[in-house]
């Protein structure tokens, strides 16, 4: 998990960085999001859990953690250290004062055999949730991702700057002046552009500025 973190970061941030108009605004819209979705997602499930009240705060973390898992991409590295930490039995200063396994709250601090192996551990929900929901987001990241910078889509984006394009005018003057400039001299002009053009290269299409200018 420490390792494969990056992979949801990198595609999120990449993703935002297209659907935005300039550096600046995805920057913006980038540290709004570390707050919201790399901190305060991340360490709810862990406040929750760490409540020593009955079940309430118990099912607000899990569906925290779950949502979490599908839709943060910060949420790999500390939603995999909540699921162990959850999957082997809680926190221990949670269950120090539970002694008895007739204790109210036995269920949740013996829950865990004393001879659990990783198997034991890796079939349970709470340990699994982060790496499934993780590989699915990664798969609707890489289709955005795609979606927005593949060539068909560039062309599309081209075709309607084609389609919006203004027409010429079919007033008497403006075909007289542009008979005028195909056919003047260009040494009896001060400036003369005959079929100007500019092309430049926008970060996930070409984009045709000038098209045909005389």
């Amino acid at each position: 998990a420490a390792m494969l973190h990056v992979i949801p970061l990198s595609l999120f941030f990449f993703v935002v960085s297209c659907c935005c108009k300039g550096a600046e605004n995805a920057n913006k819209l980038l540290n709004l999001l570390n707050v919201i979705l790399g901190m305060l997602t991340n360490i709810l499930p862990s406040i929750l859990w760490n409540f020593e009240q009955d079940e309430l705060p118990d099912v607000f973390a899990s569906v925290i953690h779950t949502a979490s898992s599908f839709l943060s991409p910060y949420y790999l590295l500390p939603g995999v250290l909540v699921g162990v930490w959850q999957a082997g039995g809680g926190d221990a200063y949670k269950c120090n004062y539970v002694k008895s396994p007739d204790h109210k709250y036995a269920h949740e601090c013996f829950k865990v055999p004393a001879d659990a192996d990783l198997v034991y551990f890796a079939g349970t929900w709470v340990f699994w949730a982060p790496w499934v929901g993780q590989t699915f987001l990664c798969i609707v990241l890489v289709v955005a991702a795609y979606w927005l910078t593949a060539p068909g889509k560039q062309g599309s984006i081209d075709s309607i700057g084609s389609a919006t394009t203004l027409a010429p005018d079919d007033d008497d003057d403006v075909k007289a002046e542009e008979a005028r400039v195909r056919d003047v001299a260009p040494d009896q002009e001060a400036c003369l552009y005959r079929n100007l053009q500019h092309v430049f290269r926008d970060r996930t299409r070409t984009v045709h500025a000038v098209r045909g200018i005389s």
